[in-house]
Order: structure tokens, then C-alpha cells, then sequence
């Protein structure tokens, strides 16, 4: 039985041998470099030896040594080879020649890579085309894969660059088996919220956020419809979307802003309408308790160099811990602890934490706080809603104006720059407009930083009731909104206007115009020392100083009295002071004596009192001429409405009412009166509070 199995396979290898005769002299060729032999025997016998035939030519095409050199066609012979391999009778020759019988996965393997080097890793600029065609002639290709990513991924980026919708949806029907699928899938969805969120137009978002239930822009699309409503102080929009999507992040901080968009001025009023509109605020408690202790009177104390607040009966309400305390404003006090500044309610209660370096007190629902030498604006809630800036004002008209880098531009009470940091300086806005310096020259610009007014004043002051001093050429005059001179600028200085009439001088002379620049009185009065502009006028009378005389005159010239007095003062209580022959008394307006000249001093009549003096009596008199009280001392003060303090004989300080019935006598210094009840001493470590209401100090 082993002689007859024997006897065969000496039979095969005898065939082999025999009809193998050209494919060995082609491989005989291939081991001496004889290609165009090795070239020519081997295609001669491809058909009949196929695989050992195309590995003679696929070694010929891949080696660089010859003219033959073709990576396709070396790509076509080995794939030919290797699906043509018989392994019994193809080996025997493989191995005769010195090949192993891993030669062909070898030869294969270089093929592959040299092809996929070559027509796609050396390429500089590849395209999806040079890929498509590397794809459908090499489908064999061990780097196909890498070829699919590589197509997919330019395709996908190009799409990308596109940023559109469209360009997803394609490379999606263009390449469905990509591994970059779920990639373009979320790109695609992003694409489309894009789209649909273009223009912030808020009834597009809405449609997206119906159409795509399921999207993983679905928050975004949600916190975009909160920031438009903000941005927009659609107060109306924000709660729309606080209820509708009731598990959004920005639902807590939305029903802040709306709090701080609709409450204005923190009084009852403005809190009680909030939670009637809005029944369903989570934090109506807190307003509820808010308004409950805004009702609480609360005196600022001092002691052992700590501030606190205390209660009309002198209980702690807040307690003292606090290096600083300021009076509350919007419910809440500017409180400093530990060298930092933060807030609190008048439960002591820390709103807004103590980590600022400095802050000013609220002001309709904003205030401005200092962190690491910078400023910002913060809403109620403590959230910082402005930029940072080097320097920002109080808001007026709506308006600050913030400075940075010596320029300075204005933000509106949400943060917003409405006017960028452009101007050498500005100051607030009134009626409309604000004074900007640019090229050292100032001039003025509106709510959107536009000028309106040209730059051509040395100085300027802020608009009021239409009208604003100038200088120019330097000379002082004033102007309307239009920039025209109501008063052309020939003075060397011009008052506030006071009721429609302004105080002109030149060569230290003072005279009076109105509002339409006309001249009520000639320029030959002499100034008045240590007097201020509402010294000389009240908008009706105007008070004139000539050499010997001093005399009250209408706008139309008529004096108030034909007599000569030596002082005449602008009138108070509806009296005017007069002083003749060194007596001081009171006339009224139709020059009527009401109360005679006949004492040494007087002030002029303030809630319908006057502190008189003669001789050596100080007195209280009514404008009836009638004596209240009157006390020999050598100081008689009034501090507050139907409160006046003297020293008595014995240097006592003496606190009393207008009648001269005594509240207090003390050692003490003159009180401040607060609510015309708590008489206070601030001392240098402690605060001392009497309350006339009960008759005694509560602290």
C-alpha cells in the first residue's frame, strides 16, 4: 500500500517538473535581473501556470531597478497570484528559488503599500476624487479602510466649512456607511439650529424647538429664547419661557432678572404689585418678609468701634460685627467685615457675599461694585451684568459712563456698551444728550454716542430744561439743544440757572438774564460776598447790590420797595429780611411791614420761625411778629422742625421745642435730630440715641 502511494506522487512531482520547464526559466531569469527574459517567458506561460507566472511579473512591475517599474500593474499580478495560489504545487517552485512560502503575503503587502503611499499618503493635495479612483482600481486594497476615512473625513470637513444643513444631509445620503455617520449626524443638528436661531428671530426657535423634540440643541435653543427675552427686557417673553420650560438651568436666574426688570424702585408699592403679577415666584416669601420688615425703623449705631442697627426700642437687629455699615437703599446696606465689602438685608441677613473691595449702595434695583481694581454693575441678585471698567458713574437717563484706557463711552443699566470707549472724557446724561471731550475740545453727543453739538467749547456743563453753559473763545454764554446761543458767550462767568434765570458777570460786575437770553438788569452790581447764586435770586425776584443800597426788583424792572434798605434778602416764608439803620426786620412781598426793624439779628424765616436776637436775648418769633420764647444765651440753634438747642447759665446744653419746653438738658454736643424724634451723638467710639417720643436714650 506505502510502494503504490509512493509510486504516485513520484509520478505528480515528475509532471510538475516537466511542465514547469518555462515557468523555472522565468524565475531563472527573475534571479539573475534578466527582466526583459524573466518579462517575456513568464507572460508565455501565464495561462497555464497562472499564479507562479503573475509573481514573476508582479516582482518585475514592483522592483525600481528596471524599465518595467508599474505600482498597477504590479498591483493587477500580485492579486492575480494570490487568488491563483495552489499551495501543494505552487510551494515547490516558490522554494526552489529560494522564495519562503510567506514571499507572496510579503510581495503583496509591499504592493499594497507603495500603491497606497504613492497615489495617496505623497499626495500634497488630495481630493475625493484621487481617492475614488485609488478605491475602484485597487478594491483590494489592505488600506481601503484608511482610504473610506480619508475620502469621508475630506468630504465631512468640506461639508463642515459649509456650515449648512444641506451639506450634511448630503455627505449623509452620499456616505451612509462612513464611520463619520454620527458625527455628521450631530453636525447636521447643529446646522439646523443655527439656521432655524439665525437673526436671534425668536418664532424660528420656537419652530425648531418643535419640529426637533429630540435634538441635542434643544437646551441651547431654550437659553437662546432666555438671553433674546433679556436682551430685550421682554418681560412678558421671559416668564413665557420660565413656565414653559420649567427645567431649564437658566430658570432660577431668569426669574432673577425678572425681579430685577420689573421692580425698579424698591418700595412696598413696586413689591407688592411683583407678586400679585407674578403669584407663582419661588422666592415670594422672601419678598413677602422683604416688604414685612421695610416697615421696621432702623437707627445706624456705633459702638467700641463695631456698626449695627437697632430698633426704635434699641433691640439689635443687626448685630455689631461690622467695620462699616451704610444706610439701606433698595432694602439693602453696604456692610464691610474683615477689610471686604458685601451686603445685607435689615434681618442682618448676608444678600450678596463680602468679597468685593469696595460698593456703593443700590439705586433703582443696580449698584456698583470694585473687584481687583475694576468695576462692575451688578443687579439686585448680586449677578455682575456689565464688563469690566477702570471707572463707572451713577446711572442717569437710563445711562453710565465707564472709562478704560484714559477713553471713556456709556453702558445702559443691563451692561450693554451703547456707546464704545471713544472720548477723552464724557459726563451724565441729561435731557438726552452728554457732554464728550475729543481733541481737548468739548462738544455733545446723544444716547447711541452720535455727535449732535460740534466739538468747539473750552468747557461744558450737562443740559438741563433744554439749555447748558458753554465756554468759547474764553468767554461764558449759553446754548440750546441745537448747539444756538441763547446767550451769546461774552462773560466772565455765568451761575446755575436758578427757575429760568441765570447770573451773569464781567468786570466783576453781576447782572441778571432769562432763559431766552434777555437782559433783566443792567451789569453794575457789585458782587456780594460769601454769597452763593441762591442768594440772588429766586426765579421771580432778583436781588440787586448797588453802592449804598440794596433793593429786590421783578423781571420786569419793578422794585418791591421804593424805600432804601442798606441789606434786602430774597424772601423766605413769604417775608423778606430787611436791615436799615442797623436793625434788622421783615417785610412781606407787597412791602407791607410785618415785623419792625428792632432787632440786632435775625435769619430768615424757616418753617415759620426765626431765631432773633436783642440785646442780650435770643429769640424764637413767628411771622406774626409773635415771641415763642426767649432765653438769655449766647447760642440759640434750631436742628430740626419744632426742635432748637441753646447752653443754659450753667453751660448745659438744653434741647427744646418752639415753645421753649425743655426735652433734654445734657453736658453733650449739638444732636443730630432723625425722623424729628431720635435725637443722635456720634461719637468717636459709640453712638448715643435719645428718643423724644419715650422720653429716654435707647442706646
Amino acid at each position: 500500500m506505502k510502494k503504490h502511494a509512493y509510486i504516485v506522487m513520484v509520478f505528480l512531482c515528475t509532471t510538475f517538473i516537466c511542465s514547469a520547464s518555462k515557468i523555472e526559466n522565468a524565475y531563472k531569469a527573475l534571479s539573475i535581473y534578466d527582466y526583459f527574459k524573466a518579462k517575456k517567458t513568464a507572460y508565455s506561460c501565464i495561462n497555464k501556470n497562472t499564479s507562479q507566472a503573475a509573481f514573476v511579473l508582479a516582482n518585475i512591475y514592483y522592483r525600481t531597478d528596471n524599465p518595467f517599474h508599474n505600482y498597477d500593474s504590479a498591483y493587477k499580478y500580485i492579486e492575480l497570484a494570490n487568488s491563483n495560489f495552489n499551495p501543494i504545487k505552487d510551494l515547490v517552485l516558490l522554494k526552489k528559488y529560494s522564495f519562503q512560502d510567506s514571499s507572496m503575503l510579503a510581495l503583496r503587502n509591499a504592493v499594497h503599500s507603495a500603491s497606497y503611499n504613492k497615489y495617496i499618503v505623497s499626495k500634497k493635495e488630495l481630493s475625493i476624487s484621487d481617492i475614488e479612483t485609488f478605491i475602484n482600481y485597487y478594491q483590494n486594497s489592505l488600506y481601503l479602510q484608511k482610504c473610506f476615512f480619508k475620502r469621508d473625513s475630506i468630504a465631512f470637513y468640506n461639508y463642515v466649512k459649509e456650515k449648512k444643513s444641506s451639506g450634511m444631509e448630503q455627505f449623509l445620503l452620499s456616505y451612509p456607511e462612513s464611520s463619520l455617520i454620527n458625527d455628521a449626524k450631530e453636525q447636521l443638528d447643529y446646522f439646523t439650529f443655527r439656521e432655524y436661531a439665525a437673526n436671534d428671530n425668536i418664532s424660528s426657535i420656537e419652530k425648531f424647538i418643535i419640529s426637533f423634540p429630540k435634538s441635542n440643541n434643544l437646551i441651547a435653543a431654550q437659553d437662546l429664547l432666555f438671553a433674546i427675552s433679556l436682551k430685550q427686557k421682554n418681560t412678558a417673553l421671559l416668564y413665557k419661557y420660565i413656565k414653559q420650560f420649567p427645567n431649564n438651568s437658566h430658570v432660577e436666574s431668569s426669574w432673577k432678572d425678572l425681579f430685577s426688570l420689573e421692580v425698579n424702585t424698591y418700595s412696598n408699592e413696586a413689591l407688592n404689585d411683583f407678586i400679585t403679577k407674578y403669584p407663582d415666584f419661588p422666592y415670594k416669601q422672601s419678598i413677602e418678609k422683604e416688604i414685612e420688615i421695610s416697615n421696621v425703623l432702623l437707627l445706624l449705631v456705633k459702638t467700641n468701634n463695631t456698626f449695627g442697627y437697632i430698633n426704635e426700642t434699641g433691640d439689635t437687629i443687626v448685630p455689631f460685627i461690622y467695620e462699616g455699615l451704610e444706610e439701606f437703599s433698595d432694602g439693602l446696606a453696604v456692610a464691610e467685615r474683615n477689610g471686604k465689602f458685601g451686603y445685607i438685608n435689615k434681618l442682618g441677613e448676608p444678600i450678596i457675599s463680602f468679597d468685593l473691595e469696595d460698593a456703593e449702595s443700590f439705586k433703582n434695583g443696580r449698584s456698583i461694585i470694585k473687584r481687583g481694581n475694576l468695576y462692575y454693575v451688578i443687579n439686585r441678585t448680586g449677578t455682575v451684568i456689565s464688563n469690566a471698567y477702570e471707572g463707572i458713574s451713577d446711572f442717569n437717563e437710563g445711562l453710565a459712563i465707564v472709562k478704560n484706557n484714559l477713553l471713556y463711552g456709556a453702558i445702559d443699566k443691563n451692561g450693554k456698551e451703547e456707546i464704545a470707549l471713544q472720548y477723552q472724557s464724557m459726563g451724565e446724561f441729561s435731557d438726552g444728550l452728554s457732554t464728550a471731550q475729543k481733541n481737548n475740545t468739548f462738544g455733545y453727543v446723544d444716547s447711541k454716542g452720535l455727535p449732535t453739538i460740534p466739538f468747539m467749547f473750552q468747557w461744558a456743563e450737562k443740559f438741563s430744561n433744554g439749555r447748558a453753559r458753554v465756554k468759547y473763545n474764553n468767554k461764558y454764554g449759553v446754548i440750546d439743544k441745537k448747539g444756538d446761543f441763547i446767550i451769546r458767550p461774552l462773560y466772565d462767568r455765568i451761575d446755575e440757572e436758578i427757575n429760568g434765570v441765570y447770573i451773569i458777570y464781567k468786570n466783576n460786575f453781576y447782572g441778571f438774564a432769562d432763559s431766552s437770553g434777555c437782559l433783566l438788569s443792567e451789569l453794575n452790581n457789585i458782587q456780594l460776598s460769601n454769597n452763593t447764586s441762591k442768594d440772588y435770586t429766586d426765579g421771580n425776584l432778583l436781588r440787586l447790590s448797588l453802592e449804598d443800597e440794596q433793593k429786590l426788583i421783578n423781571k420786569n424792572g419793578k422794585a418791591v420797595s421804593e424805600e432804601e434798605y442798606e441789606e434786602m434778602y430774597l424772601p423766605k416764608n413769604g417775608l423778606i429780611k430787611i436791615f436799615t439803620e442797623d436793625k434788622y426786620g421783615f417785610i412781606n412781598t407787597k412791602n407791607k411791614s410785618i415785623i419792625k426793624p428792632i432787632y440786632d439779628d435775625a435769619s430768615d424765616f424757616e418753617d415759620s420761625v426765626s431765631i432773633a436776637e436783642k440785646k442780650d436775648l435770643k429769640l424764637l418769633i413767628n411771622t406774626k411778629s409773635e415771641v415763642l420764647f426767649s432765653i438769655k444765651t449766647n447760642e440759640l440753634e434750631k436742628i430740626g422742625n419744632n426742635c432748637f438747642t441753646y447752653l443754659n447759665e450753667k453751660n448745659e446744653r438744653v434741647i427744646s421745642n418752639k415753645k421753649g419746653i425743655t426735652i433734654l438738658v445734657t453736658t453733650k454736643d449739638t444732636p443730630e435730630l432723625f425722623k424729628d424724634r431720635f435725637l443722635i451723638w456720634e461719637g468717636t467710639n459709640k453712638t448715643e440715641i435719645y428718643d423724644m417720643k419715650a422720653g429716654k436714650f435707647i442706646f
